[in-house]
């Protein structure tokens, strides 16, 4: 008997398509496969008010974000479907794995104002894999840099008086006295 799984992903590559709207009112047309990684939108596909002609509108998600966002997907979706059927791939598991690395990494490249709106759209979206590729390219740019250069990196104003951050310094360095 087959996984419950296998049906809807061959209805997917079959053609089945979902139309995402952005907050911009931009329309994608996206396979099914690819929009079952978000879980906010599965959410919507099951209310019993879902229409599919009308779309499922993402409010906090604009129209060059949600397009990155189905780039993600649309790849990630692709990748799992050839996993499935790894016995008529021609690539191996690990070649699979090493080209999806590489289109993350690829992927994940882009200036700060993006990179927090991938952010935000991964959360709204409930995407786990885009919020953890998000977060670890997040955690990269900030690894072993002082306040002031994470600061600096991320376009942040420092509100703080000499006085606070002297006192913060004293409180760390006691920490681990």
């Amino acid at each position: 008997m087959a996984a419950p799984a296998a049906p809807q992903e061959t209805n997917a590559a079959a053609g089945e398509m979902v139309t995402l709207i952005s907050s911009d009112g931009a329309r994608f047309e996206v396979p099914e496969a690819a929009v079952r990684l978000s879980q906010t939108v599965l959410d919507e596909m099951k209310k019993d008010d879902y229409n599919a002609i009308n779309g499922i509108p993402l409010p906090n998600v604009a129209g060059d974000v949600l397009a990155k966002v189905v780039e993600y997907c649309t790849k990630h979706a692709s990748a799992a479907a050839a996993a499935i059927n790894a016995d008529t791939a021609k690539t191996s598991k690990e070649e699979e794995e090493l080209m999806m690395k590489s289109f993350d990494d690829e992927f994940i490249l882009v200036d700060n104002h993006m990179l927090y709106s991938l952010l935000t759209a991964a959360d709204a979206m409930r995407i786990q894999g885009l919020m953890d590729l998000a977060c670890q390219r997040l955690a990269d740019m900030i690894k072993g840099k002082t306040s002031e250069q994470m600061r600096q990196t991320l376009g942040i104003t420092n509100d703080f008086t000499p006085e606070e951050e002297e006192e913060f310094r004293r409180e760390d360095e006691e920490q681990w006295l």
